[in-house]
């Protein structure tokens, strides 16, 4: 009977994921964002045969995400759903992963519970599920990976004893997140650093199988670099306040939106007062978790403890990492957060109740109160297509027979994608980004009455215009100026 209800449990907690994710991504947090609509895009300029290393015009993270869909795109064109549900399966990986990682040093029930958390997740982590950015989702499995290949070789009964193929395995996953984005090796580094400390005399065995993974993975990235004089380097933000700041805003702003306990705009979704003592409980929990882990085996609890200690000022010392209203940078520590609170919950309820019934409450508790309310809170109740306002600018460009556009790079990359290619875009003014350079230049070639543009308000320039002003009808469209040259 007990096989039975945890089939049904999990079946029920999968069932449930989709469910708010569907909610999520028929509400205004669905919106497609020009950062997503660069992995559709990219993975059509992979099929045209270009093959980056990393994203066009920046320095950094992979784009794992556009060789993934790349099939899709092949078979079915640019849609926003197959690219929204893309990111999920990220999720799904590291939720199977994260339980097999809890598995190792708790009960299954506890592992059950970590793996249904992950998928579960509240607040801004849930939206960020159905965000297809790429870097994160494949670097979030990744950084699950680590974990889970990394307790594999310092439990009691291999840490004298590591294979080599295990020490290799840990390397590539730790390097392959770090390739991902270079923002996951501020909690790669001290997982694996645990299990150097640990296996600090075995050269062959640890050190040589362990290095040469993870230079392997990431060959592509560091011959890249090489060839362009190591740009890689170089933080691509500067600094608007000190490390010092950025912690203070991980702790007050960024953690609680991790946790559904804030929203974007830094209310507090129970009130202040019962807000901030569900936040210490949770962060409570969590410690506990470690310390459990800890007295039943040392270098475990020390593969849990060290990234949970560490990640934080090495992510205040990245200037890029700035930004917490969206709660995205929570997705660094979240595997290592859920599988310390699973862990703190597992050992303190179940001493009273059994094993299946902790994880049923503990788990519904994880969803009412930190998973809905945070979704009823920032969705409201205008369900329905969060892209029809592209869709209204992408049926005025056709109607008048316009097939390139130039503008705001938050608005052209969407009517990119959503128009399944049908208007090809570029990038004009500010924000002055281009990640596609073929399309951008296919869409400078376009003569000068045959172009249009499409800007935000507030960033419409007139000196980008190629054409006299009054030479194009100008039209408020769905929120955007729309400027299409007179026949």
């Amino acid at each position: 009977m007990r096989s039975l209800l945890t089939r049904r449990g999990l079946l029920a907690a999968v069932a449930v994921g989709v469910a708010l994710r569907l909610w999520v991504m028929t509400s205004h947090l669905g919106t497609l964002s020009a950062d997503e609509a660069y992995t559709g895009l990219q993975a059509r300029a992979i099929l045209d045969g270009r093959l980056p290393v990393v994203i066009d015009g920046m320095t950094y993270t992979a784009v794992f995400e556009s060789y993934l869909l790349a099939p899709v795109v092949a078979v079915f064109g640019l849609h926003v759903v197959p690219l929204k549900w893309l990111s999920t399966l990220g999720w799904v990986t590291a939720a199977v992963v994260i339980g097999l990682a809890v598995r190792r040093v708790a009960a299954p029930s506890t592992a059950r519970l970590a793996a249904a958390m992950m998928w579960l997740a509240p607040g801004a982590m849930l939206v960020l599920s159905t965000r297809a950015y790429v870097g994160y989702s494949t670097g979030l499995a990744a950084v699950a990976g680590t974990l889970w290949a990394t307790l594999r070789v310092v439990d009691d009964h291999s840490a004298h004893t590591v294979r080599p193929t295990e020490a290799a395995g840990v390397g590539a996953l730790g390097g392959l997140a770090v390739y991902c984005h270079p923002m996951f090796a501020t909690v790669v580094l001290p997982m694996v650093a645990v299990a150097t400390w640990v296996h600090r005399r075995q050269l062959r065995r640890w050190w040589l199988p362990a290095a040469t993974a993870g230079v392997a993975v990431n060959l592509p990235f560091l011959v890249w670099n090489a060839v362009n004089g190591w740009p890689s380097l170089d933080q691509p933000a500067e600094a608007t306040e000190s490390a010092l700041d950025r912690l203070g805003r991980f702790a007050t702003g960024l953690v609680p939106r991790v946790f559904g306990l804030r929203t974007g705009d830094g209310s507090w979704v129970h009130g202040r007062t019962l807000g901030l003592v569900l936040y210490v409980v949770l962060i409570g929990v969590v410690a506990w978790g470690v310390v459990v882990t800890t007295r039943r085996q040392r270098a475990m609890g020390a593969v849990l403890a060290a990234p949970l200690i560490v990640a934080w000022p090495a992510m205040a010392a990245l200037s890029n990492l700035s930004f917490v209203a969206d709660g995205r940078y929570g997705i660094i520590t979240f595997p290592l957060l859920v599988s310390a609170l699973a862990l703190g919950v597992g050992d303190l309820v179940s001493r009273r109740w059994r094993d299946h019934r902790l994880t049923v409450a503990a788990l519904a508790l994880w969803v009412v109160v930190f998973t809905v309310p945070w979704v009823a809170q920032e969705t409201g109740r205008d369900l329905g297509d969060p892209n029809a306002h592209v869709q209204r600018v992408i049926d005025v460009l056709e109607a008048e027979g316009i097939d390139r556009v130039l503008g705001t790079y938050w608005w052209v990359l969407p009517i990119d994608l959503i128009s399944n290619g049908r208007i090809l875009t570029g990038t004009a003014g500010h924000p002055d980004v281009v990640l596609l350079p073929r399309t951008q230049a296919l869409v400078l070639a376009t003569p000068d009455d045959r172009l249009g543009y499409v800007f935000s308000p507030d960033a419409y320039a007139p000196e980008l215009l190629r054409l006299p002003e009054d030479r194009y009808q100008r039209r408020r469209v769905a929120g955007a100026l729309v400027l299409i040259p007179r026949p």
